[in-house]
């Protein structure tokens, strides 16, 4: 075992001889959580009819990287798009901040709302109106899929994370969209989950 090191929960080099040891391993995302740097955020919004979106939208920081997966559920047929390079009128929607997945950190979010004044470790939230007046122009689609008309929840991108996860552009606006694909009264949700990399 030469040239192995072991250290202890805290990062102290463990000295000596080390007997009936083991090794644990965490994927990255997880060893985030622990770090305090992994972090979700959802919002529902029931629509009413056909073209009417539920919107999470916000803006890279200049540095680092955002490591994002996304979840939808709707009750009725509905599309969800994940849109970069977005120009959404600002103010227009509700800030919302996400959680810490490790409640005990006291580190937010670098991402920041869509206002006149971004919020950093905020996002911004529409609901059908709110999306409507913010007239939303998507420049670039990342991706889109056809939730049909069952509830999910559903991974948008894959099914496994390596599928679902998207390290987004720095300093460049996100729009994460459900529309709904009929006039039937529909409960859409999204959920962002993500870590961040210096």
């Amino acid at each position: 075992m030469s040239g192995i090191r072991f250290y202890d929960l805290n990062g102290k080099q463990v000295s000596g001889f080390v007997d009936n040891f083991f090794l644990t391993m965490i994927e990255w995302a997880h060893k985030r959580v622990h770090d305090g740097k992994h972090f979700n955020v959802s919002f529902t919004n029931t629509c009413t009819n056909i073209g009417e979106q539920t919107v999470i939208a916000l803006n890279t920081p200049a540095t680092g990287q955002i490591h994002l997966t996304m979840t939808a559920s709707i009750t009725a047929l509905a599309t969800a798009f994940i849109y970069k390079d977005t120009s959404i009128d600002v103010d227009e929607g509700t800030e919302k901040t996400p959680q810490n997945r490790n409640q005990q950190s006291i580190i937010t979010p670098t991402v920041s709302s869509i206002e006149a004044s971004p919020s950093e470790g905020e996002v911004t939230t529409y609901d059908e109106t709110q999306a409507a007046n913010a007239n939303i122009t998507t420049a670039t689609e990342i991706l889109s899929r056809p939730l049909g008309a069952v509830s999910g929840p559903f991974p948008v991108g894959g099914e496994a994370r390596g599928q679902q996860e998207w390290i987004l552009e720095a300093n460049t606006q996100y729009a994460f969209v459900i529309n709904s694909d009929d006039v039937n009264d529909n409960i859409h949700w999204i959920s962002l989950d993500w870590y961040e990399r210096e």
